[in-house]
């Protein structure tokens, strides 16, 4: 079995990590992208109802924490789907702007579960301050690309606009211009478990608090380095084109996030018992049983069939 079969349940927040194919700068820090990540986001939305925990993005990579609605298959896929929607979304808008063809996502997505509240606390925090942390900017008040810091922890209106193509391409004037057809989206983010029985203003004060404890962390860290920030003019100098002069550190990726122990050990006998049942499935299904059932939450391969 080349990689472990996704397990898809409620339970969990997944954090969930994305790179840019080759590692380039596709996802720049402009009002452009940013514009185009957030609708594409938001009209996904629309057909693949999800729970959006927290959505941002460095200048070559994606974090992103999210689950399903409920626990019924139906949702499970419309988890999957959100994210293919989006990502396709994505990927022929920046091939657009950047006139290039080809991949924009790379290497395949880490899907990795929160087990418990202060992990998937801990995922937001990091996936927030990762411009932080890569020494890009000092704060995410300067932080130009998108985040989702601005909507969880400031109270700002995640709004964004699109060009209807379809109402476009159906109008009776045909000289009548794209910009005629730009709408309104909204993206809706859904409050942390762990802060959802807080007002909204007290969510926000609890991550900003410790998005500035991280910054100073960070802070505190590039100066015992002697360590500077790119900062936003040199931000604005890279192209789409450009990558990272080093080569990415080579970790093994963790099958959940968690500090609890016992969690930790139930998790991974829940896991045996569901890759078990997934691979006697797909050793049916190989053998030609195509209607077999795969465990709940499973991703079951597709049935090609010539009819």
């Amino acid at each position: 079995m080349g990689q472990t079969p996704r397990m898809i349940s409620n339970e969990y927040i997944y954090s969930i990590t994305q790179r840019a194919v080759d590692r380039t700068f596709l996802f720049l820090p402009n009002k452009e992208v940013k514009n185009i990540i957030g609708s594409s986001a938001a009209r996904a939305m629309l057909n693949h109802p999800v729970n959006l925990f927290w959505l941002d993005y460095n200048i070559n990579h994606e974090h992103m924490g999210i689950g399903p609605v409920s626990d019924s298959p139906e949702d499970f896929t419309h988890m999957i789907r959100f994210i293919q929607t989006f990502h396709q979304m994505v990927a022929v808008s920046l091939n657009k702007i950047y006139t290039r063809e080809g991949a924009v996502y790379g290497a395949k997505s880490h899907h990795t579960p929160c087990l418990d509240d202060a992990s998937a606390f801990n995922q937001l925090l990091y996936s927030i301050t990762n411009p932080v942390k890569d020494n890009l900017v000092d704060k995410m008040s300067h932080w130009k690309g998108f985040s989702s810091y601005n909507y969880l922890a400031k109270g700002e209106i995640p709004k964004f606009t699109f060009i209807d193509i379809v109402a476009y391409n159906n109008r009776k004037n045909k000289k009548t211009p794209k910009t005629a057809f730009i709408k309104t989206i909204h993206l809706h983010f859904a409050p942390l478990p762990s802060l959802s029985n807080y007002s909204k203003g007290k969510q926000q004060s609890i991550i900003r608090k410790a998005v500035r404890e991280k910054e100073q962390n960070f802070k505190d860290k590039r100066t015992s380095e002697n360590k500077r920030v790119a900062g936003i003019l040199k931000l604005n100098k890279l192209t789409h084109r450009d990558r990272p002069r080093t080569e990415p550190e080579k970790n093994k990726k963790p099958i959940c996030h968690t500090s609890d122990i016992y969690l930790l050990n139930k998790f991974k006998q829940k896991l045996k018992i569901f890759i078990d049942a997934y691979l006697e499935s797909s050793k049916l299904y190989r053998n030609g049983h195509f209607h077999v059932q795969f465990p709940k939450g499973s991703l079951r391969p597709p049935l090609i069939e010539s009819v």
